[in-house]
């Protein structure tokens, strides 16, 4: 579940074309160190460390831009 959370705020923060939403860069890194602070990468959310891990990913297409000549 932290791990969701964390790599969830670090697409949202640092994905393509988004922008970060924050007063300031540093509330930014503050926010991100904050969270990352005892974080252990060989830690896995699973039950048995044996198994993999799956992860969805679901993408949606907003708008379409079309230029008419």
């Amino acid at each position: 579940m932290t791990v969701t959370l964390v790599l969830g705020l670090l697409l949202l923060t640092f994905g393509p074309g988004m922008l970060v939403n924050a007063q300031t860069w540093n509330d930014t890194h503050r926010l991100l160190t904050d969270l990352m602070t005892g974080y252990d990468r060989h830690v896995r959310p699973v039950r048995n460390q044996a198994h993999p891990v799956r992860v969805y990913i679901d993408f949606s297409l907003h708008s379409v831009k079309v230029n008419v000549i």
